[in-house]
């Protein structure tokens, strides 16, 4: 007997062997049956699969050793009590049917595996006030945008009132609390990448994003490091006697994308300096700013990254300002259908692209600490958790300001459900889940990457990864339903 579940979808059954008992008995001749062509091969319950979709299993046992054994899918994979395994198959298109498994360990249990062809895309009727809705979202949108980057200024003013105060008066007090400081920067900023990916004012040919958060860094490019105490433009005032903001954004990836001079995770470096340890984040000794050599330098550096950062979200609060000539009287006087298919593609590459891809999947797969975005103060769980609430924020049509109040008004939810409820209820529950899932990866990140694919940590961060790409998909499909396609990927 297994039991069976559809994640995230409340559909769960036990599938038995269907085996009549007069086969399997055969201690009376006068009631003992032959075995028929499924012998012991054979359910009562199939497992329904898509065609043409990687499939992701996650099993357990809750006895003995058991083994999940599908042969002519060439996937077998134990079933072990306290432990979970994963595996992934793929039935192509085409090949639907009807596909035998058994239990290969201990015990001779059966399932049977069905392989549908894959389903229609979503269909729907078109709503008669779909282009008001689509007018109501996009206003929505830009209203949630300017808010956010308003919040994300805010906060990097105080974070550069924090670091104003170390620098004049550097101790262990002063540098915690510019640590705290950046950190609180982080989390509205980090809910405002969702407005990437569509050539808007953060990233067009002009967009400031990479003077802003451009990863990942080659810390020997501003600063010592380990084994080079010479390394780094702090470090070389024969070329750069002047460090300013204007000289910070003429040096940022220049000559090479790594080569990163500006942004937050240039702060989060010249406060936490390289991590080194395995329990916790970096530790730059505050001396770096007082008795150290080139530490006036160091604070220069310190306060113009910060200049640069103030300035560029500066431009971005402008663009998105109401009842200015910007980018938002743009953004709202085009087609709305035009409008949604930026917000979505935001959400969809953001999803299926970004967080999934280059932030989460890449650091799991090389188990290095240099591939995690936030890895001088081991805060990248934060990274996780606060994108996913900047989807979770634009689907809703709602986000909550640093003091608490909310903008709110028609999401991208509304328009989903207006097209096809059944579609727009399977994305609310995903996007749900990927905010509540990106919060139970353990702390520190760097740690959650190691050990085998069945450690605990990188479990919880393939689960993530696995609902921000179903997300994508579904969200790819709301776009079908709009006449358009958006992407889940830069080649796409």
């Amino acid at each position: 007997k297994w039991e069976y579940e559809y994640l995230d979808s409340g559909i769960g059954f036990f599938s038995t062997l269907a085996t009549p008992r007069e086969q399997i008995d055969q201690f009376d001749d006068d009631t003992a049956v032959a075995p028929g062509e499924n012998y012991l091969l054979e359910v009562d319950h199939h497992l329904v699969v898509p065609s043409g979709k990687k499939v992701r299993a996650l099993i357990t046992a809750n006895d003995v050793i058991h083994a999940w054994w599908i042969p002519a899918f060439g996937t077998k994979k134990d079933a072990i009590p306290g432990y979970i395994n994963e595996l992934w198959f793929n039935v192509d298109e085409g090949k639907e049917g009807l596909y035998r498994g058994q239990c290969a360990e201990s015990l001779t249990l059966t399932l049977t595996l069905l392989a549908p062809p894959r389903s229609a895309p979503a269909q729907s009727t078109t709503p008669p006030n779909l282009k008001s809705l689509q007018t109501e979202a996009a206003q929505t949108y830009a209203n949630i945008v300017h808010a956010n980057y308003q919040d994300a200024l805010t906060q990097a003013q105080n974070l550069n009132q924090s670091l104003v105060s170390f620098t004049q008066s550097p101790s262990d007090d002063t540098l915690t609390k510019a640590k705290e400081a950046w950190i609180n920067a982080r989390l509205p900023y980090l809910q405002t990448e969702v407005f990437r990916f569509y050539a808007g004012p953060i990233d067009d040919d002009d967009g400031p994003e990479g003077l802003l958060n451009a990863w990942p860094m080659d810390e020997a490019y501003i600063d010592y490091v380990e084994g080079n105490a010479d390394a780094g433009i702090i470090n070389n005032p024969a070329d750069f006697p002047d460090l300013t903001a204007s000289l910070l954004a003429e040096l940022n990836e220049k000559d090479g994308e790594e080569n990163i001079s500006s942004g937050f995770h240039a702060i989060e470096f010249l406060l936490w300096g390289q991590d080194l340890s395995t329990d916790g984040p970096g530790q730059r000794p505050v001396t770096d700013y007082t008795t150290a050599p080139n530490a006036d330098r160091r604070k220069a550096f310190l306060l113009a990254a910060a200049d640069l950062l103030i300035e560029n979200l500066e431009s971005l609060v402008a663009e998105w300002a109401p009842d200015q000539d910007n980018y938002r009287k743009t953004f709202l006087a085009a087609d709305p259908a035009e409008s949604i298919k930026s917000i979505l593609t935001g959400m969809s590459m953001l999803s299926g692209f970004e967080l999934s891809g280059e932030r989460l999947l890449v650091a799991y797969e090389t188990k290095a600490q240099e591939d995690e975005h936030s890895c001088f103060s081991d805060t990248t769980h934060n990274d996780v958790v606060y994108n996913a609430l900047g989807i979770a924020n634009v689907w809703n049509g709602a986000y909550t300001r640093n003091d608490g109040s909310v903008v709110s008004g028609t999401g991208i939810k509304d328009i989903a459900q207006s097209l096809n409820p059944d579609l727009a209820n399977n994305l609310d529950t995903k996007i749900n889940a990927s905010v509540q899932q990106s919060k139970a990866i353990p702390v520190p990140f760097d740690q959650a990457i190691l050990g085998e694919d069945d450690a605990p940590g990188r479990q919880s961060i393939i689960v993530v990864v696995t609902s921000l790409e179903d997300q994508a998909a579904l969200l790819v499909e709301l776009s079908k339903l709009m006449g358009f396609e958006v992407p889940i990927s830069e080649e796409a």
